[in-house]
Parts: C-alpha cells; structure tokens; sequence
C-alpha cells in the first residue's frame, strides 16, 4: 500500500509564509521541455508499448555515468528520468520495474517483508547529460538488453542545445542514489553505521533464506573483529535476531554460526567492511555467507571524526539583518557598508536562503555563484551577504537549516530548483507556488531535521552593525 508523506510542520509553514508574498506570470516551456514532451515521450511510450521486441517486457529507467548506473547524478538527468518513468507507468501494455523499498528491521519486522528475488526487468532505459563545449548541453536517451547486455540499435534519441538558467542550475547539482549506497562511488559515511548494517543484514539475510537451516543459533566473533568493523556485526546480529532468522548464543561452543566483521582500508579515505557468517563447527548443513560495503576510512589509529551534532535539539538561535564592513574599490560604491543576514548556527550542518522580493519574485542566495561575496563564519555566527536591493524593496528573507546529513543533501537538492538571486529568470506566482510545494514535497521526510527561521528586513536606520549587542 503506498502511502501520502505526512506534510511537515517546517514545509506547511514555510511554504504557506512564502506563498502569501508571490504574484506573477507563470513560465515558459524551455526548448529541452518541448523536446522531452513532444518528441521524446511519444516516442518512447509507443516504442515500448508496440514494438515486437519490447511489448510485455519489464524496463527501468535511470541515470548512467559511462557504462554504469550513477550513485550521484545530476538533477537534470534525474527530473527527466522520473518523468519518463512516470510516462511509462501510465501507458496500457508497459511494465515498469517495482522499486523495493529499503530493508526497514524495525520491532515485528518479519523475514517474509525482505525483497530477495533478482531485478525483474530486461532492459534500462538510460539517461545521460552531457556538457558538450559551453553552454552547449547533450541529452541522450538509450535502451540497454540487460540479457545481452548491450546497447539496443536504433532505439537512441537525443537533444542537443543551450539550457535555461533553472535547468543548468538542476544540471550542476548533484543527488545521491541511495539505493545505490554501499558502493565504491558512494561509500557510507561516519554515523551511518546502522544504514551500513541494515544493508549488509538484508544480503545476509536473503543468504540464510535461501538456506534449510532452521534459526540457527550464532555468535559474534569480536575476537577476530576488526577496528571500525566490531559495531557493524553487532548491529547485522541484532537486525538478524529481529526477522527470527536467527537465535543469539550465549557463547561460541554452543553456536551454531560465528559472524566475523573485517576492515580492509583502501586507501585514505576509503575502505570494505566485510561481514561473515561460517559454520561453529565443521557442519555440512550450516551455510558459509561473505557479504561487504564500501564505507569511508578513518585515519588509522584513530576513531571517526565525532558528529558535529551537538547533544539536545538544534535551533536557528538568532536570525538578524546587520550591516557589514567591506572594501570598496575607488568610487565603484557608494557605502562602505553592506547589508547581510547574520545566523547563529547551532548544530546546522547546511544553512540555505530563500528570499520574496518586494515585487514576489522568490529567489535564494548562491554566494558561490552569484558573488562575490561569500559566507563568512566568526565562531558560530554565519554572516550571509545580501545582494543589492533595487528600490529599497522591503525584503522577506527565509533561512533555512538542514541538521543532519541525510536532511543537507535534501535541501541541497530541493533548493537548486530556486533561482539564484544572479539569475534572469523570473520566477512568479503560479511557478513559484509549484516550486515551493515541490520543496514541500522533497522535505517532508525530514520533519523534526529542519529548522527555519523568517524575518522582514527593516528600515535602513535601524539595521545595526555586526557585533553591537
């Protein structure tokens, strides 16, 4: 059953505080859009659902680098994945691969819930971007026969062209494949160990089902652990345990199974964690399983560098408009001061602004691209220089703050889709009420790991220097 995601109390309020402020023209269909929806898309649905070779068969759609699935694609490649996909889902005589969700070992989690079976479908439909020399941009969409595996003839269609300010935007920022997670081009990160576990744990698991062993007791062999492995198999045997697969011994001489955990550092900043489960004894009926993930390394010798996330809850604590020094260069400005947004950032792993100019444009801060002004950090304050304001328009200005990693890269993600406050797009009314109820829609999984504050910039006069109290 496929169930709504609940809205979030930060996506409900931030959204409805910033749809009050928008009005506008909606936007154009750029020359990419026409493309995919009135050439690309009937192509491909009649293809798939006419075609001899295709009919009936079962295809996925993703997003390639080279000659493999990409664990961190762009977001370009990946809108237009999905809207394939969905395309293909609605089309009579079609079958699009079912996605298993990710092995969830919560309390009365039952082996029976574990997806074990092999990929079903027999071809991808693949997505690649490309920068061709410029601003000049290639969209290439293939058909790959995994049973061959080999690139299908005839069946390839691409784009060639400039990109909208939004689409290069989506084109330069990178997601994360999180079904993709675990390998050597996403490796887990410090303090996802019980993500890497859950993973190793479901190809354990799927192992032992295929297996007549009926919940064989077993043992985890910290002896023969390795550093930064030891937790990993502890966790693996707790998620066992849970699915009843297995029975915890309470020592190795009446085990049936011991599970060892092994770290091979690679180089660096890489290294495969390896778990094993072996028989206690020289047992024919007792199975013999290796299953590994790539992870990052920690320099030897020494732990993970600890979470910044400090105990207790996470908060914007103080959100306020200061006044800046900065360099001007001979008469090129008028003021040697300049206008920005100060943030005390208290457990905030990524720190995003969203601004509503006094005309509703939405627009949100990119520093890096819109510069040249900078982030700057003074202790745990964050000083955000404000871009210059037209008119004197009365700004609204969101800041917006991811407190883990899973939640940072959401944000990243979703905010991209924003104009940047250089760009000449315009983005009004019923564009933008789209494109934050999208934002909406991307958050909503991480409710209580976004913290937001929103303020009205006050008159000139009353903006104090950074550093007065």
């Amino acid at each position: 059953m496929i169930r709504a995601r609940p809205m979030s109390l930060f996506a409900g309020r931030l959204v409805a505080a910033a749809l009050m402020l928008l009005a506008g023209p909606a936007l154009a269909a750029s020359d990419l859009e026409r493309w995919f929806d009135d050439e690309l898309t009937p192509w491909l649905t009649e293809t798939m659902a006419t075609h001899p070779r295709f009919k009936g068969e079962t295809v996925r759609v993703t997003v390639f680098d080279g000659e493999d699935e990409h664990p961190r694609p762009d977001l370009l490649s990946t809108d237009l994945a999905a809207g394939l996909e969905t395309a293909l889902s609605g089309q009579s005589g079609v079958r699009v691969a079912w996605k298993p969700a990710p092995p969830d070992f919560r309390p009365g989690s039952t082996a029976s819930e574990l997806h074990c079976r092999p990929p079903e479908e027999s071809y991808l439909i693949v997505v690649d971007t490309t920068r061709v020399r410029g601003q000049q941009v290639r969209v290439r969409v293939r058909l790959l026969d995994l049973g061959e595996r080999s690139w299908v003839s005839g069946t390839s269609r691409q784009w060639s062209g400039p990109l909208q300010p939004r689409e290069n935007s989506r084109l330069e920022t990178r997601g994360v494949r999180d079904d993709l997670r675990g390998r050597r081009g996403l490796p887990f990160t410090a303090g996802q160990e019980d993500l890497l576990a859950a993973g190793l744990a479901r190809n354990v698991a799927c192992a032992l089902l295929a297996h007549p062993a009926d919940r064989p007791s077993l043992w985890v062999g910290a002896h023969t652990t390795q550093s930064g492995a030891q937790s990993v198999a502890t966790l693996v045997a707790q998620y066992l345990s849970r699915l009843g697969l297995v029975r915890q011994a309470t020592s190795e001489a009446e085990a049936d199974l011991v599970m060892t955990g092994e770290r091979h550092v690679i180089d660096k900043d890489l290294a495969q964690i390896w778990i094993g489960l072996a028989p206690a004894q020289s047992v024919d009926e007792m199975p013999s399983i290796r299953a590994s993930a790539y992870a990052t390394a920690s320099p030897p010798g020494r732990s993970p560098a600890p979470s910044p996330m400090p105990p207790g809850p996470a908060a914007l604590d103080e959100v306020r408009f200061v006044l800046l020094k900065r360099r001007c260069a001979g008469d090129s400005c008028e003021s040697p001061l300049q206008p920005a947004l100060q943030v005390r950032k208290v457990g905030i792993q990524r720190l995003e602004v969203l601004m509503v100019l006094g005309d509703g444009r939405l627009q949100r801060l990119d520093s890096q691209r819109c510069g040249p002004a900078r982030f700057a950090a003074d202790g745990d304050l964050i000083h955000v220089p404000l871009p210059p304001n037209p008119g004197d328009q009365r700004l609204t200005v969101f800041a917006i703050g991811a407190r883990t990693t899973p939640a940072a890269d959401a944000l990243a993600a979703e905010i991209a889709t924003v104009p940047a406050s250089c760009d000449p797009m315009r983005l009004q009314d019923a564009a933008a009420r789209a494109r934050l109820r999208t934002l909406q829609r991307g958050l909503g999984d991480f409710a209580d790991q976004i913290v937001w504050r929103g303020l009205r910039t006050p008159p000139a006069d009353e903006i104090r220097m950074a550093g007065s109290p």
